[in-house]
């Protein structure tokens, strides 16, 4: 993106240091892992920006329930029930 936008070389960053885990992975395959989805490097910019005060949990929870029923759409048909 900054090379297509120069611009935005010029304007400051927020580097996310050791992101938590990701839950997305049930969905979704990262090729790194420290890669996260959009969300939950939001609700980490989100602690960063906002401090000790911001509440991720509704957040995070919902997402986590978002990633668990797209799990259970995906599994293979002889998965049902197992594990």
């Amino acid at each position: 993106m900054l090379l297509e936008h120069p611009a935005l070389a010029a304007l400051p960053r927020l580097s996310l240091d050791a992101p938590a885990p990701t839950r997305y992975r049930a969905i979704r395959a990262a090729r790194r892992d420290d890669q996260v989805s959009t969300l939950e490097a939001t609700v980490q910019a989100l602690v960063m920006l906002e401090g000790p005060t911001f509440d991720a949990a509704p957040l995070l929870d919902a997402f986590g329930c978002f990633v668990a029923v797209l799990a259970g759409r995906h599994r293979p048909q002889g998965m049902v029930g197992k594990g």
